[in-house]
């Protein structure tokens, strides 16, 4: 999968309050404020209705599966090099959001 291009930014402005509420429910989703900002925009634009506690449970299965799966692989160093790669690709998304 090719890494999203983001170019183009999106922004308002809100209340202290507004902005203190929304930074809390974007920690409280392991979010950064940014991140939980783009879903909303992303949900907004195609309809998707989000349930943080359904998606959660897909990605934990989806986790313990890729996990089993790997682990299990003849190619030992296969599991090691994807959660580098993986380690690296957040890394890069974090800092994507330092501004």
């Amino acid at each position: 999968m090719r890494d999203m291009q983001r170019r183009y930014q999106l922004a308002c402005y809100v209340t202290d309050d507004l902005s203190t509420a929304f930074a809390a429910r974007a920690r409280a989703r392991d979010l950064t404020v940014a991140a939980a900002l783009r879903q909303l925009v992303i949900n907004d634009v195609f309809g998707v209705a989000y349930d943080p506690r359904e998606q959660r449970n897909h990605i934990l299965f989806m986790t313990i599966a890729m996990d089993g799966l790997l682990t299990e692989h003849p190619n030992r160093e296969l599991r090691s090099r994807l959660i580098k790669e993986w380690q690296e690709r957040v890394a890069r998304e974090d800092q994507s959001h330092a501004a």
